[in-house]
């Protein structure tokens, strides 16, 4: 009887232990998912924070969005002279680029490096300018990416 009981032991531990390493296969061939998910919800988060940033309080006209150009020209002054502290002051882990374009594609400000913008996570937000030359109101499209 003694060895009959060994035998079930040792048994319901290997079933055990597959069970287990069943488990751990599974979590480890998951990992990589969850933190490529936990990567882009990351970015896309920052992005939409800086946008709501820029739209209602750095390029604010008082207005919800509508959108004040000598702020904006300011903005971009601010990130040609420091592009590093723009990012520092914005928590920004890795590259920003910020594009401001009316409503027929002209770019009215662009800010880092822009050539990245294809290949990051970027959020499109639309407001309101008044085009100083006209005098009438056009829609802004403000990109921002985050690479």
């Amino acid at each position: 009887m003694k060895a009959q009981s060994d035998i079930e032991f040792i048994i319901d531990v290997g079933i055990f232990a597959i069970s287990i390493l069943a488990v751990v296969s599974f979590i480890a061939s998951e990992m990589p998912k969850v933190h490529n998910n936990y990567v882009t919800n990351y970015k896309m988060a920052k992005c939409y924070q800086i946008s709501e940033y820029l739209l209602f309080k750095n390029f604010s006209s008082g207005a919800p969005y509508f959108i004040n150009l000598t702020k904006v020209n300011e903005f971009t002054s601010s990130c040609n002279s420091d592009y590093a502290g723009l990012v520092k002051e914005l928590n920004v882990n890795g590259l920003l680029i910020v594009r401001v374009e009316n409503e027929n594609g002209d770019i009215v400000s662009e800010c880092g490096p822009v050539n990245r913008l294809k290949r990051s996570y970027i959020i499109n937000r639309f407001g309101v300018f008044k085009n100083e030359t006209t005098g009438s109101y056009e829609i802004a499209k403000i990109t921002v990416g985050v690479y």
